[in-house]
């Protein structure tokens, strides 16, 4: 249980952008929600703006006080 602050980079054939988002850990993985950063598209996804979310989010202990994510990414876009 907790809290945790991620600054992310999305990227892939297609281009690219970055984002930051809050969320909550709890018994059933981690949820979060923030916003893509302005001016952070590449490729397909230049010019993109709006809100982000991470959902149905699992993590599993990488060592060193560090952890492996995975969640699904979804984005409403206005832009």
């Amino acid at each position: 249980w907790g809290i945790f602050d991620i600054q992310g980079d999305v990227k892939c054939d297609r281009g690219g952008f970055s984002y930051t988002s809050s969320g909550a850990w709890d018994g059933n993985g981690f949820h979060a929600a923030g916003e893509v950063e302005d001016g952070s598209g590449s490729g397909d996804f230049e010019g993109i703006s709006g809100r982000v979310a991470q959902l149905g989010g699992s993590g599993a202990d990488a060592g060193n006080g560090t952890f492996n994510i995975s969640y699904d990414l979804v984005f409403d876009t206005q832009g």
